[in-house]
């Protein structure tokens, strides 16, 4: 008997919203994804001593502070996922992109071109193709 009516309770207050049930927080690769950049950012701060050194982590967490404006955290974190995988096209680009965005056209340049002997997909070829242009002209212009 006391079974059913807990059971019933528990039903009642489900159905009615008021039971707490734990929320797991989406990974920050899972908000990456979905293009929740700034979330992203904001939960790979706060797991950063938990999870810095780990490619996964450290790719999202690039690309999430690369998006963010956050250039200087997106090149620490991609500098590691490009230390323990030199051939990640993904991460050789984001992390050119983010050398761009700091004016530093050299480097960007430099992964960029990393990234193209890495066999590229025929989108991210094009992709870097462009970049490396934007490097060029952008050196260039402040010249």
């Amino acid at each position: 008997m006391l079974k059913k009516r807990l059971a019933g309770v528990l039903t009642a207050s489900i159905i009615a919203g008021t039971a707490s049930a734990p929320v797991l927080a989406a990974s920050v690769p899972d908000l990456v994804k979905q293009g929740m950049h700034g979330k992203a950012y904001k939960q790979g701060m706060a797991e950063m001593e938990r999870n810095e050194g780990d490619p996964a982590f450290d790719y999202a967490f690039g690309v999430a502070a690369l998006e963010t404006g956050n250039y200087i955290d997106a090149i620490f974190a991609l500098d590691r996922v490009i230390s323990v995988d030199p051939n990640n096209v993904e991460a050789r680009m984001a992390l050119g992109r983010a050398l761009l965005a700091v004016k530093d056209e050299r480097e960007a340049s430099a992964h960029f071109q990393a990234a193209l002997r890495a066999r590229p997909t025929p989108a991210q070829r094009e992709a870097l193709n462009g970049y490396l242009a934007q490097a060029v002209s952008a050196k260039e212009g402040r010249e």
